[in-house]
């Protein structure tokens, strides 16, 4: 891995896998706001600096951040817009952004400061007034926003011009790290054509929006009146190029500088590249098979078992699909927490790959015979997706469980048919916890009142509830230890992995990658 003070470093398979192991998930250095020379050519002829390019398989539909909640799309609103809080990997801490300051006045009242003489690229005052107009339009049921994570706030309060109270209906554990997910919108942009948004965003980051090209390109430029340091490139470029074939000869031939979506066997291949480095880092997303162990596909189904569920647990060798098909690039988990994550237990170990376990599990159930099943692999956002579907088939096969395989891949029509309760009765899914490094963000999808979830858990909502309460940090990794142990025992999933980022990166470019959600090429500079 690669540090924050340096250009990224070409590592060979055996140095990979020392990183990629225990230490791989200490953070790598997250710099807010990376000190760049600017050495553009003002004299009008091209130079390195001008325009940097990364090949994105995922398109990016709409950057209007209420209505989305995948991660290209939000890289893109990154780069534009800006945050309150900011959460530093390198230091497991939140730093101030468009906040310079804040505190709790009591459990139901934030009072956060905000920094002084900062614009939006067209102009507008970022202030308090902004800061509650963004909120109000994440509550509004009109603009039917995606996110749902402010739901125990009760309102924003103008204090003065610099000073805004959040009044909260009961203690919310995550409500800081919520801030440094969420950008601020200038009010009357919004106001006078909130459509605009989807292709024109306008925020108070170091670029804006210049072009945007539906299903090829969103090409941003940098914006001259950014409060904080100038990212090094003038031009910063999010093309969608979704085979990973394409985007290594795109790479290859300098059309692009960073292929986002390379498979674990090109990497491999452009390891003995000197014009190209191999940069990985562990991305917030966690890779399981969904279970229905709620019965909303079959109420008297199998895996309404425990024990059936279990023994699906033991019964796939989640190592091998890593070792193999993902070459390393990945970590085993347990449970549904990342290792990168606040109050992750790493007591709770995998579970065992042992059919013969299994084998007897099933019969105990009443499945000596096994059972047919349905299993929807859908093969958008995570690497190697349909050959783990059909390692997971082969593996239930040998202990008699016939899986039939349906491939999906489209990542809306997935999310429907997930929030419709027609999922499974196992489906592929993954988890990215909002981008938060908290265990807690990543457990909402496991609530009885999700549309996502496939599990129900009366010991569960207890503690999930009472975590999300609790605002002493030690009493709440006791809590989210405990979700863990129970999540384990109970397996509503087969657990798989933590998902590794893979870049491609020409040698051109310095830039370390960044372990989470957000690309955050302001720190890219050239080599």
């Amino acid at each position: 891995m690669t540090s924050s003070h340096q250009a990224p470093t070409q590592h060979n398979r055996r140095t990979f896998l020392r990183l990629a192991g225990g230490g791989a998930l200490a953070a790598g250095a997250l710099p807010l706001l990376q000190a760049c020379g600017d050495d553009a050519d003002d004299s009008g002829g091209a130079s390195q600096s001008d325009l940097l390019i990364i090949a994105h398989a995922q398109g990016i539909p709409t950057l209007d951040p209420d209505l989305t909640a995948a991660d290209v799309p939000h890289s893109v609103i990154m780069e534009v817009c800006e945050p309150l809080l900011d959460f530093d990997p390198a230091s497991r801490q939140l730093q101030p952004r468009l906040a310079e300051e804040w505190s709790y006045v009591d459990d139901l009242t934030l009072e956060l400061k905000l920094k002084s003489g900062v614009t939006f690229s067209n102009g507008e005052p970022f202030n308090a007034e902004a800061v509650k107009f963004s909120l109000d339009r994440t509550q509004d049921p009109a603009t039917k926003s995606v996110n749902t994570i402010f739901a125990n706030v009760d309102s924003v309060q103008v204090v003065d011009e610099l000073t805004v109270r959040w009044h909260l209906a009961q203690p919310e554990a995550l409500l800081t790290q919520y801030l440094s997910v969420w950008p601020i919108l200038p009010p009357q942009y919004t106001t006078e054509d909130p459509g605009r948004l989807a292709t024109a965003l306008v925020g108070t980051g170091p670029y804006k929006v210049k072009t945007f090209s539906a299903g090829y390109e969103v090409l941003l430029e940098r914006n001259e009146t950014y409060w904080g340091t100038a990212p090094a490139y003038r031009e910063v470029s999010y093309r969608t190029i979704d085979s990973a074939e394409t985007q290594m000869s795109a790479l290859l031939s300098g059309e692009v500088q960073i292929a986002a979506d390379l498979l674990p066997q090109q990497a491999q291949s452009l390891e003995s590249n000197e014009t190209v480095q191999i940069v990985s880092k562990p991305k917030l997303l966690l890779a399981y098979v969904t279970m229905d162990s709620r019965g909303r596909t079959d109420p008297d189904g199998p895996l309404t078992d425990k024990r059936v569920r279990q023994a699906i647990n033991q019964a796939v060798d989640v190592d091998s699909i890593i070792d193999n098909l993902l070459l390393g690039y990945g970590t085993r988990i347990g449970s549904i927490a990342h290792p990168a994550q606040f109050g992750f237990d790493e007591s709770v170990a995998p579970w065992p790959y042992d059919p013969s376990t299994a084998q007897r599990l099933l019969a105990e159930a009443g499945y000596a015979d096994g059972f047919e099943l349905r299993m929807i692999s859908q093969t958008a956002g995570i690497t190697a997706q349909a050959e783990a579907a059909q390692a997971i088939q082969r593996d239930l096969e040998a202990v008699g469980l016939q899986v039939s395989l349906e491939t999906m891949t489209d990542p809306t029509a997935v999310g429907q048919v997930v929030r419709g309760g027609e999922a499974g009765p196992l489906f592929q899914f993954g988890n990215a916890a909002r981008g938060i490094f908290d265990v807690g963000a990543g457990l909402s999808s496991f609530t009885s009142d999700s549309p996502f979830s496939y599990f129900d858990n009366p010991e569960f909502m207890t503690l999930y509830q009472e975590q999300a309460v609790t605002l002493d940090p030690d009493r709440r990794q006791v809590i989210l230890g405990d979700l863990q142990r129970l999540l384990h025992e109970e397996a509503p999933v087969l657990f798989q992995w933590a998902v590794h980022a893979i870049w491609a990166v020409s040698d051109q470019v310095s830039w370390p990658g960044h372990e989470g959600r957000y690309s955050r090429l302001y720190t890219a500079k050239p080599a």
